[in-house]
């Protein structure tokens, strides 16, 4: 596999505060506005220790990172930021400070400069931190390296290097990547609860010492071209876990026939890696979802919500006539029995009455899961 140098698309900045700093409303603002710039922007959460941070640094390869600091002493923690990255082969990212109390005095302004970070007082309009970035990763893209290999066994940053170089389109996969690997794809409409139910299936299925590959795709809207990927939020707390791989995706609201190739070469870089089970959640999905969808999954689950899913709606036309099993989300919160008699009559395949918040059902759609495992190893 080569890489070659083509014209950067849309920037991707890491959003974090340092562990014990509890005040995320700047970065929300701000997040809404670096869309409007078509500029992708990934928030993890607020109390995200140091070792969850680096992962998720590594995991994402964003071109910038952005931290803000309003407690504590910012050259301390700055400096150890930058250590951390330094000694993970992140040496390279854009750096930008922000925030409030000692990082406004001139002297600590000066020597986080020194480190290589570009300081941004609350005075300073989002528009001039937007331009910043676009400017300095216009400019850092003209230094990137333009070929590496990867095959079997590569490691988890040099798998992030190379979706990166495949979200830009300068990494080919010349040959599809044989493994004994099962890919699920999770769809579903907006707010049925797929990212609370993969959370759910990854607490159970990450404990087994099997290397899992997570793809998390967020819209990216018809008027304000940038993302906010935060579906990582909901599984973060799965970055303590060495043998989870997540990652970020952006996309327009379709699944073309081009769009599902390029999820399936990030299938097969995951591969590469040495996963054997790849997650991709998918952007909020109804009756007009393309069939190529269907191409991309060894097994395709459709979450639906209780109060949505009855005969009428199971009589018309929509992707969930695509799935291989329906997963029957918040029984918690609403009265399933009709959902489950209109499955029964309309719906010949497996389906499972979950709740991501109580946990019920969730280990018998692990079962599941692993049937379906066992059947290629």
């Amino acid at each position: 596999m080569g890489i070659k140098e083509v014209e950067m698309k849309s920037p991707k900045i890491l959003l974090i505060k340092p562990p014990l700093d509890g005040h995320d409303r700047p970065i929300h603002d701000l997040i809404v506005f670096l869309r409007k710039r078509n500029i992708d922007s990934i928030w993890p959460g607020l109390q995200q220790s140091w070792t969850q941070i680096i992962k998720t640094a590594i995991e994402e390869d964003p071109d910038a990172i952005g931290v803000s600091v309003h407690t504590g002493d910012p050259v301390v923690l700055l400096g150890h930021l930058k250590k951390l990255l330094e000694s993970s082969g992140l040496e390279n990212k854009i750096l930008i400070a922000g925030g409030s109390g000692e990082i406004t005095f001139p002297d600590v302004r000066e020597k986080l400069s020194a480190m290589g970070f570009k300081v941004f007082l609350s005075a300073t309009t989002h528009d001039e931190i937007a331009k910043y970035i676009l400017r300095e990763c216009r400019e850092k893209e003209k230094n990137q390296q333009n070929e590496f290999a990867v095959g079997h066994g590569i490691p988890r940053e040099i798998l992030a290097a190379a979706i990166t170089s495949q979200e830009r389109g300068s990494l080919i996969l010349s040959t599809p990547v044989e493994s004994n690997a099962i890919t699920v794809v999770l769809g579903g409409p907006t707010g049925a609860g797929k990212s609370s139910l993969l959370n759910a299936v990854l607490e159970r299925v990450g404990k087994r010492g099997i290397k899992i590959a997570v793809f998390l795709c967020d819209p990216r809207g018809p008027k304000l071209k940038g993302a906010f990927l935060g579906d990582r939020l909901v599984v973060q707390d799965h970055t303590s876990n060495e043998n989870i791989f997540i990652r970020s995706v952006s996309q327009f609201g379709n699944y073309s026939k081009k769009r599902v190739t390029f999820l399936k070469n990030l299938a097969g870089l995951a591969k590469l890696w040495g996963a054997k089970l790849i997650f991709f959640e998918t952007i909020g999905l109804g009756q007009e979802t393309s069939s190529a969808i269907k191409n991309l999954a060894d097994l395709f689950l459709w979450v639906a919500l209780p109060n949505e899913t009855d005969d009428l709606r199971l009589m018309k036309g929509g992707a969930h006539e695509l799935a291989d099993a329906i997963l029957l989300n918040k029984i918690d919160k609403e009265p399933a029995f009709r959902a489950e008699l209109a499955l029964k009559e309309r719906f010949q395949k497996p389906y499972f009455p979950v709740s991501a918040i109580t946990g019920e059902g969730i280990d018998a759609l692990c079962e599941f899961l692993d049937e379906k495992l066992s059947k290629i190893k």
